[in-house]
Parts: structure tokens; sequence; C-alpha cells
């Protein structure tokens, strides 16, 4: 299997179980589980491209106290969401499930299927050999 092949075979399994199992998760209002899910799918998609096509990490790399500070910060808005969502939604951690696999299916097609996959997102494939499942030649 080859490295873009695999990135979108193991990108959108993990969106289609993400979305699924929100689904099967989410119960009350309509509108507020969209919303909650809208949430959940643009904190992934913000997240990937930000890691996958700008040097944030790098700058967050050398800056430890700051890298704490963003990972504090990101799992704040994520506990807001579902702590506030609690009054409106029975399960707004399934409806943030939901809206993250939609997100990344969503982010895969935009950088992987209508336009290149990013180089970082193919390097980082390239490293996964416990999913290559090519068969062995033979040749050692």
């Amino acid at each position: 299997m080859d490295t873009r092949a695999r990135v979108l075979t193991v990108d959108f399994s993990l969106a289609l179980g993400a979305t699924v199992g929100g689904a099967v998760g989410t119960s009350g209002p309509p509108g507020w589980t969209v919303a909650i899910a809208i949430v959940g799918a643009g904190i992934l998609a913000s997240s990937l491209y930000l890691t996958e096509q700008t040097q944030v990490l790098s700058v967050i790399d050398e800056r430890r106290p700051l890298s704490h500070l963003a990972a504090f910060g990101l799992t704040l808005a994520v506990g807001l969401v579902l702590v506030l969502g609690w009054t409106v939604v029975a399960s707004p951690a399934a409806a943030l499930l939901l809206g993250m696999g939609v997100g990344l299916a969503l982010y895969r097609l935009q950088y992987g299927i209508l336009a290149p996959i990013p180089e970082r997102r193919v390097e980082q494939a390239r490293g996964m050999k416990a999913f290559d499942i090519d068969p062995p030649t033979g040749q050692s």
C-alpha cells in the first residue's frame, strides 16, 4: 500500500468510526446537537490545519511553557463545550465526537482528495510500519 493510500485509509477509517460512534450516542434537541458537532468539527479541522500546514508546532516545541498553555486552552475549550452542553444535550460528548469525525472526513477530503496531502502527514505515514499491509516479497 503506498503512503497516500495509507493516509487516506487510516484517516477515513478514524472519521467513520468517530462519526458512527457519535451518531449512535447523540440525543437531545437537534439544533444544539448540530451546534456542538460544528464546534467539534471546527476544533479538529483547525487543529489538523495548524499541525500539518503551519510552523506552530515548531514554535510551541521551542517554548515549552507556551505548549502547556496551548494544551490547557484546548482542553478547557473542549471541557466547556462538554460541561455547558449538558444543560441542553444529554450527551454532548457524542455530538462532539460526531462533529470531530465529520471534521476529519471533510479536512481529508480537501487535503487528500481535492488537494495534495500535506507533506508532514505523508512523512508521518511513512513511519507507520504497523499499518503496512503490503504482501512480503520474499527478499531480505
